[in-house]
């Protein structure tokens, strides 16, 4: 009886998905970028300055350190259809610091260009588009560089600036082929009478650059978002408590007490997920989870912190996340891993429903190696 209660159970709610896992045994680094698409993975590697594509077996280096100048990578993409590779490039000379975009063939010579249309067919598909994350502001506006150009967003009705001066935090999250962008702002909110309180508020952009703050569901007073999808759809995180955006090591850290939770906004309506039951320890950090992109089907995809026991100490462990049928998984626990590392973050995830993944070491406490989950059939 209770074998036909649970089949009768997983009917109703779908079977959890499962997945095969291919771990990489090359080293990267952070400051790597990485390309998902439907037949390859393509890295930026920074410190050898080269780019590397994988294709089952196959693996594929291009050097391009005939640039020169190279001091960092911003982003990476991949044009399936021409089989390009394409890294945004920060190149510094004697009198500038400046973004670039270098087409990488895989034979041929590399190209540099201000733009990336330059190098496309009209029809090519461009993955992983460079995230525009630098930004500068100004008493009106906020500007971010989307790799070409420097664009002037409004900040929103109501906005006041941190700590009263014109110097808010700003992290862009991304911007789709609309032209529509989401981001976070830490600042001054106006609560009326005069009085005003520190929070980071989820912003929307619309193409013309007018801004005004997400909605959160009831009794949640902050929130960020980090991904729109070209239907509209923003994933991120909403709190009940204020959360506050500050920069250390080139990331964005929440402190509150209360845990983000994570949080997609259809049509501009917010709808909080639930979190997941990893292999932790059960005590979520006050970061708790985020939604951070879309997958096929109705997957979201993104992370959630906790504190995990490694010798002896409590420490800081994010994990991957897939929420489906109105559920949350744990990817750790939907691959036959060897559970010698652990799946952290979600770099990409392509329209076959191929993830691909960071891991952290579970011994040494450090990075493991890429790991591209492919779904069973």
């Amino acid at each position: 009886m209770i074998g036909v209660i649970a089949a009768l159970a997983v009917n109703l709610l779908g079977a959890a998905p499962s997945f095969t896992g291919r771990a990489f045994t090359d080293t990267f680094s952070p400051r790597d970028k990485f390309a998902l698409t439907l037949n390859t993975v393509a890295v930026a590697r920074e410190a050898t300055q080269e780019c590397v594509w994988y294709e089952g077996a196959q693996k594929v280096r291009v050097s391009f350190k005939g640039i020169g100048g190279v001091q960092g990578l911003e982003s990476l993409m991949w044009a399936e259809d021409s089989r390009m590779c394409i890294a945004v490039i920060q190149q510094v000379s004697a009198n500038d610091t400046r973004m670039i975009y270098a087409l990488v063939p895989r034979k041929g010579e590399i190209q540099i260009s201000p733009s990336p249309s330059s190098f496309l067919p009209s029809k090519a598909t461009l993955y992983a588009p460079p995230i525009p994350d630098q930004t500068k502001t100004d008493p009106n506006h906020v500007q971010t560089w989307d790799g070409a150009q420097w664009l002037s967003m409004k900040y929103p009705t109501g906005f006041v600036p941190l700590n009263g001066v014109w110097d808010p935090i700003t992290i862009i999250g991304r911007r789709n082929s609309k032209g529509e962008t989401v981001g976070s702002i830490s600042h001054e909110r106006s609560l009326g009478d005069g009085q005003v309180s520190l929070t980071t508020s989820a912003i929307f952009w619309n193409a013309k650059g007018e801004a005004k703050f997400l909605p959160y569901p009831k009794g949640y007073i902050s929130g960020e978002a980090e991904w729109i999808d070209e239907g509209g759809r923003i994933a991120g995180a909403v709190s009940k408590e204020h959360m506050y955006l500050f920069r250390a090591m080139s990331e964005s850290y929440y402190r509150v007490a209360e845990p983000a939770e994570p949080t997609v906004w259809t049509a501009g309506k917010p709808q909080i997920f639930p979190f997941a039951r990893t292999s932790g320890n059960g005590k979520v950090d006050s970061r708790g989870a985020y939604a951070m992109t879309f997958g096929p089907k109705d997957w979201v995809l993104g992370r959630q912190q906790e504190f995990r026991t490694f010798n002896g100490h409590d420490k800081l462990q994010d994990y991957a996340l897939l929420w489906t049928d109105g559920r949350a998984y744990d990817l750790n626990t939907l691959w036959p891993g060897t559970r010698t590392y652990i799946l952290s973050h979600i770099i990409g995830v392509n329209e076959k429903g191929q993830i691909l993944c960071a891991t952290d070491d579970k011994q040494k406490y450090k990075p493991g190696p890429l790991v591209l989950l492919t779904p069973k059939l």
